[in-house]
């Protein structure tokens, strides 16, 4: 029947967005890791400047190695935003320490290595 037909097509159109929203993921992950070994490591899906993608298995001692190393090192670039916005703030009385999304993602492609 008709109705039948229409059910069982939602039901594909479902599962090709499931498997595409998966694929996507799986795109943009970042963090990869083995369960019970010690593999743990970071390949992000962006280019910097010189086009290549970064991944902490390359042994760069002047990048994070990890997701913990990731964490700690972009709070410290959260600092530097900061520091710059205190540096050149005429009103530290009102200095807002809140950084929104847009200005940490402009700070940090304008200071990505």
């Amino acid at each position: 029947s008709e109705q039948s037909g229409k059910a069982f097509f939602y039901q594909e159109s479902i599962k090709e967005t499931k498997g595409l929203l998966q694929l996507f993921k799986l795109l943009m992950q970042m963090r990869n890791s083995i369960p019970n070994t010690e593999t743990d490591y970071l390949i992000s899906p962006v280019p910097n400047k010189h086009g290549i993608c970064y991944d902490s298995r390359r042994n760069d001692s002047s990048l994070p190695k990890d997701a913990d190393a990731n964490g700690a090192y972009n709070i410290a670039r959260k600092g530097l935003l900061l520091i710059e916005r205190i540096r050149q703030s005429s009103d530290l009385k009102n200095l807002s320490l809140n950084i929104t999304r847009k200005e940490w993602l402009l700070f940090a492609q304008r200071n990505n290595g």
